[in-house]
């Protein structure tokens, strides 16, 4: 990575309002067919326009769960983990999903997350409680493999280049240990060979995420530390604190330079991967940042929103560059009590003409 100065733009924001009645705790993206989707708390799930920001469709899965809904990287299916032991599919020919969904059946409780190979495209799906991993073939919606843990499993990432994941997992639902285990798949989805299970945090690990060259990853956790580790060794080359409880949401811009987090706070804080320094802070999100979802091209970012917040989508990643700012101004802001509404919008950090919504603002911004 390069060593020089860094600097964030300030983004705009494009907003989705009307559909959602519950907080958004799921959210994916497909540039190529031009769709957003989100997932609501009590399972209502809405397909959006990302050009006009209208809906393409509306349906309800009772219970889906959050932070658990995928596309495939053609486009042509999306993926909701339920509440249920079940993997809810929409499959090409269902894209104003007006018809019931495919179920696919085989975890013994509810699915905690799904994830499609970004090159082959099959299904990951990742079960709590039944501590499994299956993959499944989209078309058929046949499972291919099944590999049983014994830690509960929490998340997925794929590596960029190898065909290869990381699973995270920990010793309960919610409590113990952060474990990572490497996972080796053919291209057809079946399972080569699964790495012993290795200790990186001493908090469960929420979120996974890859450089984008695959020589790291960085891991977040429920104690709001994130650790980047050297991959496959999975050593730990820095540490990064983050002013907050959780850091369920992280994502790298294009060059792996800069970690944008999300968290329990109303926040998104902006890192110095390298050196684990603070960057920037960006307010205005009004509640707790479950989960992101990154463009294949690396230069849009969805964030959900919670109770108070709206899913966003931020758009020239790969421009990111980092200022630095007051991290005592940056708390001071996320404990004020500040209402929002519960619809999905878009950030641009690059066109000061894109977007419908009101500017978000940098906390501080000061001298590199």
């Amino acid at each position: 990575m390069s060593d020089k100065p860094l600097i964030v733009t300030a983004p705009r924001s494009r907003v989705f309002r009307g559909e959602h009645t519950t907080p958004v705790v799921g959210i994916a993206m497909h540039l190529a067919s031009n769709r957003l989707v989100s997932v609501g708390h009590e399972g209502e799930v809405v397909f959006w326009d990302l050009k006009t920001g209208g809906r393409f469709s509306k349906t309800c899965c009772p219970h889906a769960l959050g932070r658990a809904v995928a596309i495939s990287p053609d486009g042509g299916y999306v993926a909701v983990a339920a509440q249920s032991p079940h993997v809810l599919l929409w499959g090409p020919d269902e894209h104003q999903m007006d018809v019931e969904p495919l179920g696919l059946v085989g975890h013994e409780t509810s699915v905690r997350y799904v994830a499609f190979h970004p090159t082959h495209g099959f299904l990951v799906s990742c079960g709590g409680d039944d501590k499994t991993m299956m993959t499944w073939h989209v078309k058929t919606g046949r499972r291919i493999a099944a590999v049983t843990f014994p830690h509960c499993l929490r998340a997925i990432a794929f590596h960029p280049i190898q065909n290869l994941a990381v699973v995270s997992m920990s010793e309960g639902q919610d409590t113990g240990s952060g474990f990572v285990s490497i996972i080796t798949f053919t291209k057809e989805g079946d399972v080569l060979e699964v790495s012993k299970l290795v200790e990186v945090h001493h908090w469960w690990i929420e979120s996974i995420v890859f450089s984008y060259d695959g020589q790291f990853i960085v891991v977040g956790g429920s104690s709001g530390a994130l650790k980047r580790l050297s991959f496959p060794e999975l050593q730990v080359l820095n540490a990064i604190n983050l002013p907050a409880h959780f850091s369920d949401a992280i994502a790298l811009s294009a060059d792996s330079r800069v970690l944008v987090v999300g968290g329990d706070k109303d926040l998104i804080y902006f890192f110095n991967t390298k050196t684990g320094e603070m960057i920037s802070v960006l307010g205005t999100f009004h509640g707790y940042i479950q989960s992101f979802s990154v463009s294949q091209d690396a230069r849009y970012l969805a964030v959900n929103g919670s109770r108070f917040g709206s899913p966003i989508l931020m758009d020239a990643l790969k421009d990111l560059r980092g200022v630095p700012f007051s991290p005592e101004q940056a708390q001071r802001i996320s404990e004020q009590n500040r209402d929002g509404d519960l619809s999905p919008s878009i950030l641009d950090f690059g066109s000061p003409n894109f977007g419908n919504g009101p500017e978000p603002t940098f906390i501080q911004e000061l001298p590199v």
